[in-house]
């Protein structure tokens, strides 16, 4: 048991590598101090960036699939004045069609009681969404008798307009403001990430009062039958008649990744550059060692260590120094995400309902860890 414990490696025992890496922290540790702290640096810019362009998906990612659920295809007017509902009524009794659900998005402005705005996306929903399975629209339409008359509020966006349930908020839309109470509040169990977005749900008649459009929604949320889902599509062209189109239920995921393709493209360059300066940072300390490193290989040497099992031990301790160093830049980094890049830009707000709640994913980790390591080993092995 103790021989999987403490394996030989090249013939060096695990515990044997470790007990070297001790050593030399006992006998140096301000170089090795100074090394981990440029990987740090290097992966909490890395990772700090990362985090919030993910961050900017992820909400929006939750909040549309929460809504749509298991709809396939969505029937969307072509500019913000909607369509009639009775397009929705027909797109329903289209044979194949198992769900369709009628959909009212509209910007608006909501006014706190102390005077604080906040531009949010009114989204109107009816119980028939609660068909689609979706978990936030499930959220939406059991909670129908509460929302009758007011509006649902994310708690992130309660809490920037200082209200609570039952408060009075006023809506702004279409140059005129009206009154209407919170009903409800849908927190990180029901969104997700997605719990500061920047959305206020209600009913769709209400939403509709409210918004002072009249009985128009802004698309249609399409399950079709079973193996019907190809007869549906030709039915919804032929409804849509060229005035209307015809999209994948998700598609405004995929607007939100083109908008989004000119940021990756510069975080890219910045995680680059980021990687680089903790590279850097790290060669430099490494150098100062350079004279004591030398002294230390070639003792090994005399023990008789052949030269893979000293690369093996190099390696190992810029294994150990590269991992203790990126998980406190991983710490560092969430921290720079909350301060200096939880701000969604205005252009992508003003057309997606994206939210500042920042959210981690393993993979980002793993990628940030990765270029922590990747840099500490270049750096020892040079």
């Amino acid at each position: 048991m103790s021989a999987l414990l403490n394996p030989r490696i090249f013939g060096v025992r695990l515990s044997v590598l470790a007990h070297l890496y001790r050593r030399r922290l006992r006998a140096h540790p301000a170089g090795e101090l100074l090394a981990g702290a440029g990987v740090a640096i290097g992966v909490a810019l890395v990772f700090g960036v990362l985090l919030a362009n993910a961050s900017l998906e992820s909400s929006a990612s939750e909040l549309v699939h929460g809504l749509t659920g298991s709809a396939r295809y969505a029937l969307v007017a072509r500019s913000s004045q909607g369509f009639e509902q009775r397009l929705a009524e027909e797109a329903g009794n289209l044979s194949g069609v198992q769900v369709a659900a009628p959909v009212l998005r509209e910007n608006v402005t909501l006014i706190g009681p102390r005077g604080k705005q906040e531009a949010v996306q009114l989204i109107g929903v009816s119980p028939s969404i609660e068909s689609l399975g979706g978990s936030a629209t499930q959220q939406y339409a059991s909670a129908t008798a509460l929302l009758q008359g007011g509006v649902g509020l994310p708690t992130g966006v309660a809490g920037d307009l200082g209200v609570e349930r039952g408060a009075s908020v006023g809506l702004a839309s279409k140059g005129q403001v009206r009154t209407t109470r919170v009903k409800a509040l849908l927190g990180g169990g029901v969104l997700g990430s997605a719990s500061s977005s920047p959305v206020a749900v209600a009913v769709l008649a209400v939403a509709q009062q409210l918004a002072g459009v009249g009985p128009r929604v802004s698309e249609v949320l399409i399950e079709p039958a079973p193996g019907k889902a190809g007869m549906v599509a030709g039915e919804l062209r032929r409804l849509a008649a060229g005035r209307l189109d015809v999209r994948p239920a998700d598609y405004e995921l995929g607007l939100l990744s083109q908008a989004l393709r000119p940021s990756r493209q510069s975080t890219s360059l910045f995680s680059a550059i980021s990687v680089m300066i903790g590279f850097l940072l790290a060669l430099t300390a490494m150098l100062l060692t350079v004279p004591e490193r030398r002294r230390f290989i070639a003792e090994l040497r005399m023990r008789g260590y052949e030269p893979r099992q000293i690369v093996l031990l190099l390696g190992f301790q810029a294994l150990a120094l590269g991992v203790v160093a990126s998980l406190v830049g991983v710490g560092a980094g969430e921290l720079l995400s909350h301060v200096l890049f939880q701000r969604t830009p205005s252009f992508l707000s003003a057309a997606f309902p994206i939210g500042t709640e920042v959210a981690v994913h393993l993979g980002t980790v793993l990628i940030a860890i990765g270029a922590g390591v990747l840099a500490t080993a270049l750096a020892s092995l040079s």
